[in-house]
């Protein structure tokens, strides 16, 4: 009878309103090992635990990171599918680990932090929290990790291979008319992109290209970190997002 008593209280003069407290749920906070205190700082700057509230992923939704390499068999990575551009087969794993040579296990970080999987009382909690990782090796095993060799070839297949969001954290200052128009051909898939380390105006592709998200760094404070790209003129950077260095960086996965 709640209801009725409101109504009845609304039509009198001397009442402002009536109404029904809400009953709150608390916010959505997943058991997984690390996600606590400064740990999970980057997940507090963008208020990752009240957008959970709303929904925590769904696997239907597939991820591709486009990188030197992903660690696929890393117990906290969900993998749908896996492909090896650069060395035309399906291993996307690194050929070194994060103890032999850090630099490949940057496509392992970058995979964690948009797919790690939420709530399984194991690492971090990603993101993307139940979406599944598209793992793509665009570096072959005898080439610099540091550098992106197969970039359009790494896309392609995934665009081919049902990813709906496509993730670039590597860039150049060298544009590709062949590379615009393959994120072109795909305009049902959302394309990010790292704006660059370079604390430079100079515009980085594929940031920089039409219908991809280009995105800086910001630390704790909100503030541009020192060493991401921005803007000037032409606005080819879109958001930024938590990067290094605020509490030591970004806690992910790395192919250990």
């Amino acid at each position: 009878k709640i209801d009725n008593l409101i109504s009845k209280l609304n039509k009198l003069d001397n009442i402002v309103y009536a109404e029904k407290e809400p009953i709150y749920k608390t916010t959505y906070v997943p058991n997984d090992t690390y996600h606590y205190g400064t740990n999970k700082w980057y997940h507090t700057q963008v208020n990752s635990e009240q957008a959970w509230d709303l929904s925590l992923g769904n696997e239907s939704i597939k991820i591709a990171v486009v990188d030197n390499g992903i660690a696929t068999e890393h117990f906290d990575l969900n993998v749908f599918k896996e492909r090896d551009v650069a060395d035309d087969d399906d291993d996307a794993t690194p050929p070194e680990t994060y103890n032999q040579n850090q630099s490949w296990s940057h496509g392992t970080h970058c995979a964690g932090l948009a797919t790690a999987e939420i709530n399984n009382s194991t690492g971090i909690a990603s993101l993307g929290g139940n979406v599944q990782l598209i793992a793509v090796k665009a570096t072959g095993d005898n080439q610099n990790p540091d550098f992106t060799y197969y970039g359009y070839a790494g896309v392609q297949w995934a665009c081919e291979n049902g990813a709906n969001v496509v993730s670039m954290s590597y860039g150049s200052e060298n544009s590709s008319n062949a590379m615009q128009e393959l994120i072109n051909s795909y305009p049902e898939i959302v394309f990010v992109a790292a704006a660059g380390n370079d604390s430079s105006s100079t515009q980085n592709f594929p940031a920089a290209y039409s219908n991809v998200i280009g995105v800086g760094s910001v630390d704790s404070n909100d503030l541009r970190s020192s060493f991401s790209n921005y803007n000037v003129g032409f606005p080819w950077i879109d958001i930024a997002a938590p990067g290094g260095f605020s509490y030591g960086g970004l806690l992910s996965s790395v192919y250990s």
